[in-house]
């Protein structure tokens, strides 16, 4: 019997964050993991570019036979997820929108929501629609924060510049009263430290990482074929294998050891690598 794994892809390397805690919800679950390196940022991207990309690395997945896919990608989830559960009618596609408006309407007390993400995720308004129709009596508050994903890149995550940075664009959301915000890129749960300082302790973060994968381990459950148990595997796809992923894929994985190898693989826009495997 063929083992299927779970598939993931992002735009870039983001998505180890739900990687990370589909990990910690469904250990004994294999996953195969796609970071379209070579093209990223999505979150600048038209949306029809933007699901181009997202079937390219639909099918790149395919070749494991995944029992699902996760949308790590906010950009992706907005701009090309229900394309794509059209497009692979058979295939199941979880995204990282939809668990997190559920938390985010189940944990908020005044109603008062704020969206922080790339342009094109907050642009698509996909996020702003999906809440007033399950809520009309919320209030959202969106703010594209482009410049939260190159500081943690950097590993700038908690020095002066990243602190500064967070104020400038955060600082309205305290003036708005919100007590939710919905971190909607799988870059910022490396700044939540940051975000939280500057909005305060009575303000509920929703990393849609933990949330989507909390729901990988429940559709899995519900159907009986969540692997209990097993070696924890993953593979881990690049469409640019750059020496700077060496040094920051650990901080996406909670600082874990890996070992790089390079393989040479078929891609969807040309020749890709196998950079690491666990």
């Amino acid at each position: 019997m063929i083992e299927q794994p779970i598939g993931v892809f992002d735009s870039g390397i983001g998505g180890l964050t739900v990687v990370s805690q589909i990990r910690k919800y469904c250990p004994g679950e294999e996953i195969v993991y796609f970071g379209d390196t070579a093209r990223v940022p999505y979150g600048t991207k038209s949306a029809n570019v933007i699901r181009q990309f997202s079937v390219e690395n639909t099918r790149f997945l395919l070749k494991s036979e995944p029992k699902l896919i996760v949308i790590a990608c906010h950009t992706a989830s907005c701009l090309a997820g229900d394309y794509l559960r059209r497009k692979f009618p058979g295939l199941t596609f979880l995204d990282v929108v939809r668990p997190s408006i559920e938390k985010a309407l189940a944990v908020t007390r005044s109603g008062r929501i704020g969206l922080i993400g790339t342009p094109a995720t907050i642009n698509s308004g996909h996020y702003q629609r999906l809440l007033s129709s399950r809520n009309r009596s919320v209030h959202i508050f969106a703010k594209a924060c482009p410049l939260f994903v190159p500081l943690v890149e950097e590993g700038w995550t908690s020095n002066s510049i990243s602190k500064k940075i967070a104020a400038v664009y955060l600082n309205d959301f305290k003036k708005q009263k919100i007590d939710t915000l919905i971190l909607a890129c799988t870059h910022y749960p490396l700044l939540k430290k940051v975000i939280g300082r500057v909005l305060g302790k009575k303000v509920e973060l929703v990393d849609a990482s933990e949330e989507v994968a909390w729901q990988v381990k429940e559709y899995l459950r519900g159907r009986k074929i969540l692997k209990e148990n097993g070696a924890r595997k993953i593979r881990l796809y690049f469409s640019d294998c750059h020496a700077h992923l060496k040094s920051i894929i650990p901080a996406f994985l909670h600082g874990e050891r890996i070992t790089i190898r390079e393989a040479a693989f078929p891609a969807q826009a040309g020749r890709g690598k196998l950079c690491t495997r666990l």
